[in-house]
């Protein structure tokens, strides 16, 4: 195992993670399992740092992606691409997406129903929407598969934001 606290070791503990819930998926997946376009596409987007490690990813277009690297969540969905250093996280849930923003009583409401075309179902099964907050209060949607596949990107990136803070960087993230 590598040293605590390093991005290889924050890498490694996010992939154990992620295959714990199942694994890879067509569209959510381990970065390496993916196509080397699609790698080099993510990596492209992701503009990674100096010894970031890609570790995970959801893709379905060019438009509406995410990379989970050691450092950071990066992600795009139509008409938006956003990123937030695991420390810049202040929380994370299952959302309805941007369209149930009128419901929620603050940014940080977990939504638990979504509206299908079968009626209201469990945002945790059903939702491909999973919402982060960061620590200015603000909610960023991010677009991904449901069920299964949505449930291992929760769990990882839930990981990667406790390591942060069980080990600091001795260092600031640019």
């Amino acid at each position: 195992m590598p040293p605590t606290g390093s991005d290889a070791y924050r890498a490694a503990r996010c992939e154990a993670a992620f295959k714990k819930q199942g694994g890879d998926t067509q569209r959510i997946r381990l970065f390496n399992s993916f196509t080397s376009s699609i790698c080099q596409f993510l990596k492209e987007q992701g503009s990674l740092r100096l010894g970031e490690i890609p570790v995970l990813g959801f893709f379905q277009d060019q438009e509406t992606w995410l990379l989970a690297t050691s450092q950071r969540v990066i992600w795009s969905r139509p008409g938006y691409k956003h990123q937030l250093k695991y420390i810049e996280i202040k929380g994370l849930g299952w959302s309805s997406g941007p369209d149930g923003e009128t419901k929620r009583e603050s940014a940080a409401t977990i939504d638990q129903w979504i509206e299908t075309d079968d009626g209201m179902k469990m945002t945790k099964h059903s939702s491909p929407w999973l919402f982060l907050l960061d620590l200015n209060g603000n909610r960023h949607e991010v677009l991904l598969e449901p069920g299964t596949p949505l449930i291992a990107i929760w769990d990882s990136i839930s990981l990667m934001i406790r390591l942060e803070k069980i080990h600091p960087r001795e260092f600031h993230l640019g």
